[in-house]
């Protein structure tokens, strides 16, 4: 990973959560966390860095979003609108393209990665951080700085409607994304 989750407390939770493994670009947080206009078409603001509290709603918003770009294969730091990307897509696709849609298309995407992962043995226990990563440091800009990862990953679960015993995401939440397939394999 690109960003220290001392320093960024919303990056901690992406890089425990992420579909690959820790990686920046499957929700870069930290631009979100650093001066920045957010994504207001989706409700994100300019956050706390090191705030855990309240952290996993911006956070699973923006994953969301940032896997379009990622599906498009957008470079991550294109100065491009929601509604901007929206019309793109629509102007591709003759479809309409909403902020709306392109966070639902994000979190369709991001839940059927993570019912692939679950059948390949990833459970709740694998969203999680190296201690040292975690650990305070004594001097520095992030000196005392340690975000509170369980609190976040409760939020998170909960928000995604993933359960935290197995980590999957619930049939409920799979058959309201229109993935009832997926919810029957994952959920026999």
């Amino acid at each position: 990973p690109m960003h220290d989750a001392r320093a960024y407390h919303g990056m901690a939770l992406t890089y425990a959560t992420g579909p690959r493994g820790a990686c920046h670009l499957k929700g870069d947080y930290f631009t979100i966390d650093t001066p920045a206009d957010g994504v207001p078409e989706l409700g994100i603001g300019v956050g706390t860095k090191n705030q855990s509290q309240g952290k996993a709603e911006p956070v699973v918003k923006f994953q969301n979003y940032t896997e379009i770009y990622n599906s498009l294969a957008f470079c991550q730091f294109a100065p491009l609108t929601a509604t901007r990307v929206g019309e793109l897509m629509s102007a591709v696709t003759g479809k309409p393209w909403t902020p709306d849609a392109l966070h639902t298309f994000g979190e369709r995407s991001i839940n059927i990665k993570r019912a692939i992962s679950n059948k390949l043995g990833v459970t709740r226990k694998d969203d999680k951080l190296p201690k040292l990563v975690l650990k305070a440091l004594r001097t520095g800009a992030t000196a005392g700085e340690s975000p509170d990862l369980d609190l976040m990953l409760r939020e998170y679960y909960q928000l995604r409607d993933w359960d935290w015993e197995t980590g999957k995401p619930s049939a409920a939440k799979l058959n309201q994304l229109g993935m009832s397939e997926v919810a029957r394999e994952l959920w026999p």
